[in-house]
């Protein structure tokens, strides 16, 4: 059970920090933003981070029904 909850928060904190960076790299009020500059490799880097943070969404999603799974019941109800 302790590696679940290793990996969650490993998982949690590179999901945290690539947000952070999309927010950053999408933000119009910096000047020069991403779409100002227009540059094709700087949007798809920008897409494809999107897109694997769907996919870190989701195996955060499938590490916390494996915790749930693993958990007693009673340490839920406390």
């Amino acid at each position: 059970m302790s590696e679940l909850t290793a990996s969650i928060y490993c998982v949690r904190a590179n999901l945290r920090r690539l947000q952070s960076d999309v927010e950053d790299a999408l933000d119009v009020n910096v000047s020069a933003n991403i779409f100002e500059r227009g540059q094709p490799d700087e949007l798809f880097r920008v897409w494809a981070a999107m897109a694997f943070g769907r996919l870190l969404e989701f195996q955060l999603e499938a590490l916390m029904d494996a915790l749930a799974h693993v958990t007693p019941k009673a340490k839920w109800t406390n």
